[in-house]
């Protein structure tokens, strides 16, 4: 950056001082004669004006060509090699260094809009180290191959998302940390292609998810959701939601294992309770519904039909001493 700020100085100054290291050219000579001299000339797509050697422009000059665009700096043989300002007809500037005719090594490119660009240049592109800057105050400071991002690097948007991470030809790739402006959402992982792939997302909310997103930012495959309260799901998810099979830890020591869709307990599944009770059976939109079976702490079961969560209709009791009955039950309470 250091060295930036002094080309940049020094190009500054330089139109007013070239003309005083040498004298100028004799206005009689041929300019192929033109040598360690001022000159100016006229050539097939543009005039050039500064310092010839050996009748070929060398040294410190100013080109401006017939599209409108002016160059101000070092020629090696009538090319732009040193330090120079070009200031293309768009509005568009660049100041640094050059080799060969290209962007080359140190610079600074500007756009009418108030875009910056910052950085190391390699055979006119954006290459190694840089900072880019947008008008709506967004940023990227990291590493350039090829004019794109790639490597490590960090953005910053106007609405204060970030990014930091690793680029592959310009896209996100690779591991990262991201936070979502808006949502504050914070997003520790991998991403691929642009999208968040895999990982932890640490939602605002104080819930954790954990697994695998696909390109549209579904979750798909195994996964874990923990929610702040102390509930947690490790299990399926498809196309955003807890479905497939799946086991709920609940923060009152209840544990669920069986079949999720939706995000509901839906299908076949089993419920551990904290006093030792277990159910076994069929669930519908969260509760248990179809057949299922009690087995309590002491040894007693009880196998019947279950409707909203509770016993409905014929049951099949048995005492932890083979004893057994026919119980019925209406809506939960025993019919005697």
């Amino acid at each position: 950056m250091k060295k930036i700020i002094i080309l940049f100085l020094s190009l500054i100054i330089f139109s007013n001082t070239y003309a005083k290291d040498l004298p100028k050219c004799s206005f009689w000579k041929a300019v192929n004669k033109y040598d360690n001299c001022i000159g100016e000339h006229k050539y097939k797509n543009g005039t050039y004006k500064g310092a010839y050697v050996d009748g070929v422009p060398n040294g410190k000059g100013q080109f401006l060509n017939d599209a409108g665009e002016i160059y101000i700096g070092d020629f090696v043989n009538f090319k732009f090699e040193g330090l120079g300002t070009l200031q293309i007809e768009s509005g568009q500037k660049y100041s640094g260094e050059f080799l060969n005719g290209l962007f080359h090594g140190n610079g600074i490119y500007e756009w009418p809009d108030g875009q910056k660009y910052i950085g190391e240049y390699i055979n006119g592109k954006r290459y190694g180290q840089g900072k880019m800057n947008w008008p709506d105050g967004g940023s990227y400071i990291g590493s350039y191959k090829n004019d794109l991002r790639h490597g490590y690097g960090k953005q910053i948007w106007a609405d204060g998302s970030t990014y930091e991470g690793e680029y592959l030809n310009g896209l996100k790739h690779g591991k990262a940390t991201a936070i979502h402006g808006e949502t504050k959402n914070k997003m520790v992982g991998e991403y691929v292609d642009d999208y968040f792939a895999k990982g932890t997302i640490y939602l605002s909310s104080g819930d954790i998810v954990k697994g695998n997103w696909d390109k549209d930012h579904k979750q798909q495959g195994k996964g874990e959701y923990i929610w702040k309260e102390g509930d947690r799901y490790v299990g399926d998810f498809k196309d955003d939601e807890m479905s497939g099979y799946g086991k709920i830890f609940y923060a009152s020591g209840m544990i669920y294992e069986g079949d999720i869709l939706k995000n509901k307990r839906h299908g076949v599944g089993k419920i551990k309770y904290k006093d030792g009770q277990i159910f076994q059976g069929e669930f519908l939109n969260d509760k248990r519904n179809g057949m299922g079976k009690i087995t309590w702490a002491n040894g007693d079961t009880s196998y019947g039909s279950f409707k909203d969560g509770k016993r409905h209709g014929s049951h099949d009791y048995t005492y932890s001493d083979g004893t057994k009955k026919k119980l019925l039950y209406v809506k939960g309470k025993k019919v005697e």
